[in-house]
């Protein structure tokens, strides 16, 4: 188990240094994904190469209230169907999204398609995932200093934009890790030509690795450490460290924090069948926001439907 665990460590470390390395060469401009904490359950938000990693089709169903009692925060829910086909080495997904932060709104289409081949004793995968966003803005909402500013009331009222986002995933016996871009091509909102130097015009290029292993305690009682880097230029280096619990393969009890945004996560998930799991995580704010806000929440959904009869129970952790 010791010489097992310190390998894992090493191939962990060697897949983190080398995408932070690669981030570092690739350029962006802020901060503009929505954030999840209960990602480790749902990486295709993260990651078009986890399609079809769980070998069943799944629906998840995602709602984040972030920043409660805070006036415009952030407010997301996400909808995605993920599944492999019956060529095992090709899986496609859907998302859709919709993310409102104070008086903009942002509401994204995404089709993926993995491709996977059989790498050792685990698999690795390759994914594209494209689509389109729509992004809002609602005037009413907004508190001008001038209310004649003709600069504001020039701007679409509803823009659309393509998206293009790219990773690789590999899963094995026990372990996982990934990367991936999003935002592949930085487009532009707006072509007018007093809006290409906003970086609020701009799907600023987001980079996420992801990491992971299953330690097994005995007694039905698994533990899986895992973690992420996200990365974005003129923005901190974000990352989220993860323990969770699995008991019996009934309930999931966890915690994580998360540096950058300087908060504490704790979550839980119970298995209501062993095809339907419900989830809430709760954060806690460790910055100067926790005198304004009373925490985010976050409420999942996932089911499962072994179209193929390949369920590996190995894969329920990932």
């Amino acid at each position: 188990m010791t010489r097992q665990l310190m390998n894992a460590l090493k191939k962990i470390i060697v897949v983190i240094l080398t995408s932070v390395s690669l981030m570092a060469g690739f350029s962006a401009f802020a901060q503009q994904d929505a954030l999840f904490s209960q990602y480790m359950f749902n990486q295709m938000i993260l990651n078009p190469a986890y399609s079809g990693s769980r070998d069943v089709l799944t629906a998840t169903l995602v709602h984040r209230n972030q920043w409660v009692g805070m006036d415009g925060a952030p407010l997301t829910s996400t909808f995605s169907v993920q599944t492999p086909l019956q060529n095992e080495n090709v899986a496609l997904g859907f998302l859709i999204y919709n993310d409102q932060l104070g008086a903009t709104k942002d509401l994204g289409v995404m089709a993926n398609y993995a491709y996977r081949i059989r790498v050792g004793q685990g698999r690795l995968a390759f994914g594209l995932q494209g689509g389109f966003i729509q992004q809002g803005v609602d005037l009413q909402k907004l508190l001008l200093k001038d209310q004649y500013d003709v600069n504001v009331f020039n701007v679409p009222a509803t823009q659309f934009t393509p998206d293009v986002n790219f990773g690789v995933y590999y899963t094995g016996r026990n372990w996982y890790a990934g990367a991936s871009s999003k935002h592949l091509f930085e487009s532009l909102f707006s072509k007018e030509d007093n809006f290409e130097d906003s970086p609020y015009a701009i799907l600023a290029r987001h980079f996420y690795a992801t990491a992971g292993f299953l330690i097994d305690l005995g007694d039905d009682i698994v533990l899986k450490p895992s973690a992420l880097i996200s990365y974005t230029r003129n923005a901190p280096v974000s990352v989220d460290i993860n323990t969770n619990v699995f008991l019996k393969d009934k309930i999931m009890l966890g915690a994580s924090y998360r540096t950058g945004r300087n908060a504490v996560v704790l979550l839980a998930e119970v298995t209501i069948r062993e095809d339907l799991k419900i989830g809430y995580s709760y954060d806690v704010i460790l910055n100067e926001l926790s005198q304004h806000s009373m925490g985010s929440h976050e409420f999942m959904l996932s089911w499962d439907f072994d179209l193929y009869k390949r369920y590996e129970k190995s894969k329920r952790y990932f």
